[in-house]
């Protein structure tokens, strides 16, 4: 007998472990299954519940702020600004969790959060009312009005016109709960999120609405035109349709139990037609092993592509949370160590600017790790907890004098220069994407600057640095404490897988990688937007998390070659500028940006091997 899957709504507050154990409620925009965020801190933050619980709750996407002042956060209020004005949430205490269904608490919360959607989404309509509708979506309109907006859970799995390929296993089903209100084409949109992460790794463009034709279960065709308005409006109409037809044509196979009301889509990827448009050759796993090996000209690229060995990782910081209740109690092999922070700044020129607060300024107590977690070829890097959130420490303990052989100063100064060139890659990043989207020319939208900041060590007079600095009393002594600082490079914690994109002095093209390859388009910018002057070297990424809870490639400890050779650790001077110039191999991305390949010796290499160029459209 085959095995239900069951697909929990993930817009509910559930909790599989101990059914009835949360609060149950709906949140529009919560996207992950579980626990809402009060539930999820009460129930499994003990040590911190006390103080949180009183936090209050946004009403769209569940998540805990310690200063939201509206019923929603700023992220739903951007999906959604037309939402009715309310008082947030109530806070949630962990006894609430244990009275019965019945009791007055959860039944006021309920219809507290129940009348604010149905007052909110009346606003909606009665803004509406003066636009023209069809007789389907009028029916939608009125069934909204009545009560909280739908949520309907689609199921999109993946398919290719011939079945002998890899697509499917290797892109996977993609599942989400929606509002009805939601255009088809950015729910698709929402969808292909989930395939990309596998599509961009081989191909250097990405899927999109476009590139996608639907089908109902059982390659049922869909009704004309009926993706053009809301999802709502599709259900509808093809819910009159196949709604009660015993193949489960809406609903998806026997085995597969969706949360109703669901639409099961399969989605079939137009190859030919993706490849015509974009200009990129797709990933092999969209084809069988018979046309693979009657695929000409595109190997040459591939194997400057996802094919080539990936520069091994000098790094491995641990993302293993650090316990919170260090904030509030000793935690072994940890010290209670407070900094000041600078304020850095980034003029419209480029020019980074840094900032110290004045000797008053009341310091910050963190939490430092005494002995490193990981180090690199010239970085230590600590654990540290600050103002309740985990980052990580960063100093120099190697710059090429020897192990631990690096003053007190010479750390502090090479710590500038680095937040320096992260400040500059930030601007250059920024320019770039810009420039990208004036000339409409696709790249991957997902990398950003890492956040940082300067943390200077506060020493008490006649005390030592923190034992994680690596200075003793007597060497802090001897280097004058009036003067000298004792300084700290402070990154938010991320994942500890690392990938190398380019290293100090090689630059792989990644033709067939869109990341990659839009890395490669990016060095060439910022040799050119600084007049041939600095070139960036050793790109690498970690995922993340933003706070729209999109997940993004985090830019971090990168190089710069630049003329005067006085950018910091690792700069080559203009002879690192010679070998970009001598190995850079353009990508299409470079000639839609319209950046200059006079003066690259490689610079047509891999758009001759079988990455095909962009025509000039202006």
């Amino acid at each position: 007998m085959a095995t239900e899957e069951v697909v929990c709504d993930p817009s509910l507050c559930t909790n599989p472990d101990s059914p009835g154990e949360c609060c149950g409620d709906s949140f529009e925009h919560k996207t992950t299954p579980g626990l809402c965020g009060k539930c999820y801190i009460v129930l499994t933050s003990s040590d911190n519940a006390d103080k949180m619980k009183d936090w209050p709750q946004c009403q769209g996407c569940s998540a805990v702020y310690k200063l939201l002042k509206a019923p929603r956060c700023g992220t739903c209020v951007k999906k959604d600004p037309q939402i009715a004005p309310s008082g947030p949430v109530p806070p949630l205490n962990p006894q609430d969790l244990n009275r019965p269904p019945n009791q007055s608490v959860t039944d006021k919360l309920q219809d507290l959060q129940a009348e604010n959607r149905r007052n909110a989404m009346l606003a909606r309509t009665l803004h509406k009312g003066s636009q023209k509708t069809s007789g389907a979506a009028s029916s939608v309109i009125v069934g909204v009005a009545k009560g909280a907006p739908r949520q309907i859970t689609v199921y999109l799995a993946p398919g290719t016109a011939n079945t002998r390929t890899d697509a499917s296993r290797i892109l996977g089903n993609a599942t989400r709960s929606f509002p009805e209100d939601i255009a088809m084409n950015d729910m698709l949109t929402h969808l292909l999120r989930h395939w990309n992460l596998d599509w961009e790794k081989d191909c250097d463009e990405s899927l999109g609405p476009e590139h996608i034709s639907l089908r109902l279960h059982g390659n049922v065709a869909i009704q004309p035109h009926s993706t053009a308005g809301s999802l709502g409006q599709f259900f509808d109409i093809h819910d009159r349709i196949h709604g009660n037809n015993p193949k489960k044509i809406l609903q998806g196979p026997n085995t597969l139990k969706l949360p109703a009301p669901a639409v099961y889509l399969e989605g079939l990827i137009l190859v030919k037609e993706f490849e015509d448009k974009t200009g990129a050759v797709a990933p092999r796993f969209v084809y069988s092993e018979k046309e693979n090996r009657k695929r000409k000209g595109s190997e040459a690229g591939r194997t400057m592509g996802s094919n080539v060995k990936r520069i091994r990782s000098q790094t491995n910081i641990s993302a293993a949370p650090v316990p919170l209740r260090s904030e509030i109690g000793d935690l072994p092999g940890f010290s209670k160590i407070s900094f000041v922070f600078a304020s850095v700044s980034v003029d419209r020129d480029g020019t980074v600017n840094i900032e110290w607060p004045a000797p008053t300024a009341t310091p910050t107590v963190c939490i430092l790790q005494d002995t490193p977690v990981a180090q690199g070829k010239t970085k230590k890097v600590y654990k540290v907890i600050c103002e309740g959130m985990p980052w990580v420490a960063k100093r120099f303990f190697e710059i090429g004098a020897g192990d631990e052989q690096v003053e007190i100063q010479q750390n502090a100064d090479f710590l500038v220069q680095e937040a320096t060139r992260l400040g500059k890659t930030g601007y250059y990043l920024g320019q770039f994407i810009a420039e990208a989207k004036r000339r409409n020319t696709s790249i991957d939208d997902t990398i950003a600057v890492t956040e940082f900041k300067l943390g200077l060590e506060v020493v008490a007079d006649d005390s030592a640095p923190s034992p994680a600095s690596g200075i003793s009393l007597e060497a802090y002594r001897a280097a004058d404490p009036s003067t000298v600082q004792v300084l700290w490079l402070f990154e938010p914690r991320r994942s500890s897988a690392v990938d190398h994109w380019s290293g100090t002095n090689e630059y792989p093209p990644w033709h067939q990688n869109k990341l990659g390859s839009t890395l490669n388009a990016f060095a060439h910018y910022v040799y050119q937007i600084s007049q041939e002057t600095t070139v960036i070297a050793d790109l690498q990424t970690s995922k993340a998390v933003n706070e729209q809870g999109d997940g993004i490639n985090v830019l971090f400890d990168m190089m710069l070659h630049t003329t005067n050779g006085a950018s910091g650790v690792g700069d080559h001077g203009q002879n690192g500028i010679d070998t970009f110039v001598a190995k850079h191999e353009c990508v299409r991305r470079c000639v839609g940006l319209r950046l200059d390949q006079e003066g690259f010796e490689n610079a047509l290499k891999g758009l001759e091997d079988g990455d095909s160029a962009v025509e000039d459209d202006d």
